[in-house]
């Protein structure tokens, strides 16, 4: 099919796609970000579920520092979860290892921080903790230091592996 430039149809619809093209690069950048990161999405969502979550007439056990152990888990689970993911489509270049520093270890750092401001002093049946917020940073340094210990070799070998196939 031809189009004739000229046509009043062609430019105003020219016009309006030129209007609107930040919002649907902005649209499209975020459609990537969630083909390209499935799992890390569900986990930061998972990990607000869990955060906000109210369990009610449910005793916690009464272990000394067992919410400590919980949040080096959780924030441990959700960092080697973005490592992972980051380390698989950015596996070659040394210069993106900033970002995933970045985004795998200061975003959930971050976002825990975040969650017990929340907590804290929007949530009334929650409350939040230095000490919480410290095991969050400590979960997600080990998964930083684990994913660089383990994963990332892991990684490059799966990848020489598939190169040596081909």
């Amino acid at each position: 099919r031809k189009f004739n430039t000229a046509d009043r149809v062609w430019t105003e619809n020219t016009r309006r796609i030129l209007k609107y093209f930040p919002v649907l690069a902005f649209f499209r950048r975020i459609w990537m970000i969630a083909c390209r990161y499935p799992l890390s999405i569900m986990t930061s969502i998972v990990l607000l579920y869990l955060s906000f979550f109210n369990p009610a007439g449910k005793e916690m056990p009464s272990i000394v520092g067992f919410d400590k152990l919980a949040h080096i888990l959780m924030y441990f689970g959700t960092s080697l979860v973005f490592w992972f993911e980051w380390l698989r489509w950015h596996l070659c270049p040394d210069r993106k290892l900033v970002r995933g520093f970045v985004f795998c270890m200061l975003a959930p750092i971050a976002l825990g921080g975040a969650i017990e401001l929340v907590q804290e002093y929007f949530v009334e049946y929650r409350g939040g903790e230095w000490l919480d917020f410290l095991s969050d940073i400590v979960g997600s340094v080990a998964a930083t230091a684990f994913s660089f210990a383990v994963t990332l070799p892991l990684l490059k070998k799966l990848a020489e592996r598939h190169e040596t196939r081909r």
